[in-house]
């Protein structure tokens, strides 16, 4: 049997969840979801999230519509670290980001440097959020 959140965890999470991601759409096999790694992105593409346990590829399940559905994107923070760490980002999908993260887990680790997407894990997800272009 497949380990799943506590219930009130799990619906804490798709709440969250359901604020950046479009409805359910559900259209993989639990088997399928659980075999790979993939990302799930808002209808902007601004963020994208990725199950890296059973409960969180299968929460994410139902958010799959095969439009918003990526490989996990190619991120070499160590070669950018020489432009230094400053990014901006979207104060909404930070928040959603830490919101889904804190309810999932006890720690966050955050990956950032300047003008690079930003990452953002805990146990359960992986979270990618682009950053804004230009100083608005």
């Amino acid at each position: 049997m497949v380990k799943r959140f506590e219930i009130k965890q799990e619906v804490k999470i798709l709440a969250q969840l359901n604020k950046i991601l479009s409805e359910e759409r559900d259209i993989l096999t639990e088997e399928e979801i659980l075999r790979r790694d993939y990302f799930v992105t808002d209808p902007t593409q601004v963020l994208g999230i990725m199950g890296k346990t059973k409960e969180g590829k299968l929460i994410l399940r139902r958010f799959i519509d095969g439009e918003n559905i990526k490989e996990e994107p190619t991120l070499n923070y160590e070669d950018n670290l020489k432009d230094g760490l400053g990014v901006l980002i979207s104060c909404e999908y930070l928040n959603h980001a830490v919101n889904i993260l804190n309810v999932s887990g006890e720690s966050i680790k955050i990956t950032s440097v300047k003008d690079f997407p930003i990452t953002l894990e805990n146990e359960h997800f992986k979270i990618v959020i682009a950053p804004r272009v230009g100083q608005d």
